[in-house]
């Protein structure tokens, strides 16, 4: 039972959270050149909360029961809604903190677009409220019984690592960023977030290796008879999106600059080093077929 109350954690930490009265606080000390830190955390957090209840949803869409499939389709919808509004949010401060850095003379600008952003993020708070009694009412309708539950998501998974696996090798053009290198690392994670998320319900054999992870934690219970997973084959997806996440931050900052200096960006230009980082990744994912390998184990 123990990823069922994860799911529900989830919703109640977006529900519960102060919304209005700390983005209120994140601006003022933003003014006041104050520390964002904490506050920025959080809504980060608050993200991962969105992204839980997202792949939840995208693994449930695939039942072959059809108000499960429904209930799956609109809770992945809801939650990607949040999740979309706090991405937007988290992206001009992560440009804000990368102008710092590297370019201090469009500073100013980049401020801007923070505030902005959290004025933005305010106006969407309604719709969250929304959105939250959308997925309360979709978590209200998964199966409460483990063993249902479990083959449900089970057989979910399944579906979802092959359409994944599909579109990297049939999709993905290496030569775009937005619409290739981008693409190929969420498809990526949500492979990792599928058996991530639900705790208790997965574990990997060689746990000694995996104990040293600071991402791959799982929590396996014997009570619901977890399946055991090769942790190596995860790590070189969670690679994966650590290397192509490096790229993407650099391409996102280029663009970035070249917007605020008026110029059209084209969000799909990319560069040698990163087009042929693409590359590598798909071919590798291809020839030692790591998703489907992950997939015989459910």
């Amino acid at each position: 039972m123990q990823y069922q109350k994860l799911f529900k954690n989830s919703y109640k930490a977006l529900k519960g959270y102060l919304w209005e009265t700390k983005l209120n606080e994140f601006v003022e000390h933003f003014l006041l050149e104050q520390s964002i830190e904490n506050i920025t955390a959080e809504i980060i957090k608050l993200r991962t909360d969105a992204f839980q209840l997202e792949a939840y949803g995208r693994i449930l869409r695939n039942s072959k029961d059809n108000d499960l499939a429904i209930a799956g389709s609109q809770l992945r919808l809801a939650a990607k809604g949040i999740e979309d509004c706090l991405g937007r949010f988290l992206y001009y401060v992560e440009m804000f903190e990368l102008t710092q850095i590297k370019s201090k003379k469009i500073l100013s600008d980049a401020k801007s677009d923070v505030i902005i952003a959290s004025l933005e993020l305010m106006t969407e708070l309604p719709e969250f409220q929304k959105q939250l009694s959308i997925i309360k009412k979709c978590l209200s309708q998964t199966p409460q019984d483990f063993a249902v539950l479990r083959k449900h998501y089970l057989k979910g998974a399944r579906k979802e690592l092959k359409k994944i696996h599909n579109k990297i090798i049939d999709e993905i053009d290496s030569n775009l960023l937005e619409d290739g290198t981008h693409k190929l690392r969420r498809l990526i994670r949500w492979v990792i977030m599928y058996f991530i998320y639900p705790q208790g319900l997965f574990g990997f054999e060689d746990k000694t290796l995996a104990e040293t992870s600071k991402y791959l934690n799982l929590s396996p219970s014997s009570m619901n008879d977890p399946i055991m997973l090769d942790y190596w084959m995860l790590k070189k997806l969670s690679d994966f999106v650590g290397q192509l996440g490096s790229q993407k931050d650099e391409g996102l900052f280029q663009h970035y600059l070249h917007s605020l200096k008026g110029h059209t960006v084209d969000i799909n230009i990319s560069d040698k080093k990163t087009i042929e980082l693409t590359k590598s990744i798909i071919q590798q994912i291809q020839s030692k077929e790591i998703i489907l390998k992950l997939r015989k184990f459910l």
